[in-house]
């Protein structure tokens, strides 16, 4: 035998139980007998037998011999090799294209084999023609139900005559004028195609991305390249935690919250760690998405230390900060975890238009299709949040929620749980993991890099800013001569402009698409239709004087649609905001988490607000402070007249003031200026 020729088998298919095979017991009479012949043949022929014996076994030439063997190794629609498959019968392997012209047979009933692909392939316009009207959102021809053929197969006449065919040429010569064959073309070539269209047409937008998020199987083969796979998943934090709050007093408040949601993104190929956000909501939003990603690729920003004692190891940290070419590296692909399937229309439009990398939706219900990510954030539940105090387990009945259950000023604080999380992730990155080959992810991610064998994928350089995380957003430009308006465009409530913007007043009517900062909206980018830039617009009214996020944004529109708040909210609306959850979140979870989150926001922020501002709470945390000495000293009958000197003095700061201003200035890294305890710190239990 030829074993220059066998050897061009590949490997993978070197023995018949690896090829896709028939079940013979489904066949009977000669072609059971020709199947078992030629499997047997093949089997003989893997196994390096002569020619000889395995084209008698065969029963066919050896040049016969070859051609079978050549049409079990071509591809499958399936994906896979034909196999066994290809030794049935009269199956058709090939799929044929008629060159031939049309010629009828005796009887009229037969010759037409091809005849349709043949005709829309001479004719484009008719073919897409068909597919326009077939595409056009609304559209009744879009539906396959009785009705909607004759809909379809008009348009189809139509068409054709459009095009110069007579009723004497084909397919209109025929008897049925080419239904049967269009709606054949419909299932088989149209709708494989553009199925997601069609879906979207006939049963809406939210079918559709049904069927995309579907689209996998659960047991996909991952890239485990280094830095070309990320995965994405959020998962609830099983802690009781709160919130605390200074008070005018000198004394602080702690409320309860929900329990928070952490985001996090990772590295399929060696298991880094690359960006986490907590989030102090019910549920992740599409924003919180887009900011994750955002700092995976350009770096998770640093957070203001709360435990003094608990510091990140020198070894760790998050990759696009420590190693300096990772920074704006990225993916090829990204997993989403099927909690997230809200967000797929989302994020596939940012992955896919930011970088052109490819968004996969697992089957629901298939955590294997996540596997290290899940198995992550399993990890961090027995390592960490179970040794927490107010850890819950995972389900009600968990005997930890008993075991664990502590009071309202023994847990620990939102804070500081952010900060825990965050140092466990960038200790992670400096501890030996299974996926990097029991070395550190920081330490293979820099071996690779220097040894070539990683060569990261960069984000372009005139997108590397936060506005380009998000889908852009319709806008149009107003403009009222009369009243004197110059031109502006609405986003999210609140009105934008800019000096350039309000002297375009050709530009009325024009529409315009918005690219936001997620974390703070006080100014956009805004872009022409052509996809030009046209500059930033500024936030008009108070909202832009004072720095402020979407989620926030969202928060004041929708408690302002409900009427929670007074008159004149939109005059001081952070003050409105603020009075509204204050006034709720002793006796509302959901409220306390919504202040925690508006506060935590604002602390970090001080240094965008105006010096009015600025002062207003430096003197309130002046006073906080001199509350947090006084609180120290030992009371005796020695120092009575001194203490109530110093309790006067506080008496006299205006209360209601202090507390709202007390959401607007970031804590120095000094925790005896910010009015929050500093006793805290983490249980001895706690390794991270």
């Amino acid at each position: 035998m030829s074993l220059n020729r066998i050897s061009k088998i590949p490997a993978a298919f070197s023995e018949i139980k690896l090829w896709p095979a028939v079940d013979e017991t489904f066949q009977s009479g000669a072609v059971k007998k020709r199947y078992e012949r030629l499997r047997d043949a093949i089997e003989l022929y893997l196994s390096f037998h002569s020619m000889k014996v395995v084209c008698e076994k065969a029963a066919v030439k050896q040049r016969r011999f070859h051609r079978i063997i050549d049409n079990c190794l071509k591809l499958h629609p399936d994906g896979r090799i034909w196999g066994l498959r290809a030794l049935i019968k009269n199956v058709r392997i090939n799929r044929g294209k008629r060159t031939a012209s049309f010629v009828s047979s005796a009887d009229g009933k037969s010759g037409y084999w091809g005849m349709f692909a043949k005709f829309l392939d001479e004719n484009d316009g008719v073919r897409q023609g068909m597919i326009d009207a077939l595409r056009q959102k609304g559209s009744r021809v879009a539906e396959l139900n009785q009705a909607g053929l004759q809909e379809i197969h008009k348009v189809f006449k139509a068409l054709c005559k459009k095009h110069g065919i007579t009723d004497q040429q084909y397919p209109l010569n025929t008897k049925e004028k080419g239904k049967r064959t269009l709606k054949a073309w419909i299932n088989k070539s149209y709708l494989p195609q553009f199925a997601a269209e069609y879906i979207d047409n006939k049963y809406g937008h939210s079918a559709e991305q049904a069927w995309q998020y579907a689209g996998g199987d659960g047991l996909a083969c991952r890239d485990a390249a280094p830095y070309s796979t990320w995965q994405m998943d959020a998962a609830t934090i099983d802690v009781e935690a709160k919130f605390i709050l200074p008070n005018p007093q000198g004394d602080w408040e702690d409320f309860d919250v929900r329990r928070p949601i952490v985001i996090r993104v990772i590295d399929v190929g060696t298991g880094a760690k690359l960006a986490n956000r907590l989030v102090l909501a019910s549920q992740a939003s599409a924003e919180d998405a887009s900011i994750v990603l955002w700092d995976a690729v350009a770096g998770p920003p640093e957070n203001n230390p709360i435990i003094i004692e608990l510091d990140s190891d020198e070894t760790g940290g998050y990759p696009a900060n420590v190693i300096p070419e990772l920074k704006f590296a990225v993916p090829k692909m990204v997993y989403l975890d099927n909690a997230l399937a809200h967000l797929a229309d989302h994020i596939q439009h940012l992955i896919g238009n930011t970088w052109g990398g490819v968004v996969i939706l697992g089957n629901p219900m298939s955590p294997r299709e996540r596997a290290e990510i899940e198995a992550e954030f399993s990890a961090q539940a027995k390592k960490l949040m179970r040794k927490m105090p107010g850890a819950t387990g995972s389900h009600p009945k968990d005997t930890l929620r008993k075991i664990a259950k502590v009071e309202m000023e023994d847990r620990i604080d939102t804070d500081a749980l952010e900060q825990v999380v965050d140092v466990y992730c960038r200790n992670g990155n400096g501890l030996p993991n299974t996926r990097s080959g029991n070395v550190p992810p920081l330490v293979r991610l820099r071996r690779q890099l220097d040894a070539g064998a990683l060569t990261p994928v960069y984000l372009g350089a005139t997108k590397r800013k936060p506005n380009y995380f998000c889908k852009p957003q319709r806008v149009v430009v107003h403009m009222d001569t009369k009243s004197g308006r110059r031109p502006y465009v609405n986003f999210l409530y609140r009105r934008y402009s800019s000096v350039h913007l309000q002297s375009q007043i050709s530009l009325k009517g024009h529409v315009m698409w918005a690219r936001p900062d997620f974390r703070n909206l006080q100014n956009i980018l805004l872009f022409d239709d052509s996809g030009v830039e046209f500059g930033e617009v500024s936030c008009m009214g108070p909202w832009g004087t004072f720095p402020h996020d979407v989620r926030i944004r969202k928060l004041f529109g929708q408690l302002k649609r409900n009427g929670s708040f007074g008159e004149q909210a939109e005059d001081r609306p952070l003050e409105a905001l603020f009075e509204y959850l204050r006034s709720r979140a002793s006796k509302d979870r959901t409220c306390a988490q919504q202040l925690n989150y508006l506060v935590r926001y604002l602390l970090r922020h001080t240094e965008q607000h105006c010096y009015s501002m600025t002062s207003q709470v430096t003197d309130w945390l002046h006073a906080i402070s001199t509350a947090e000495e006084f609180k120290l000293i030992r009371i005796d009958s020695d120092q009575v007249a001194e203490l109530q000197l110093q309790k006067d003095a506080l008496t006299s700061i205006r209360k209601e003031k202090a507390i709202i201003d007390s959401t607007r200035l970031t804590p120095d890294s000094d925790s005896s200026t910010t009015g929050i305890p500093r006793n805290r710190k983490l249980p001895k239990s706690i390794r991270i």
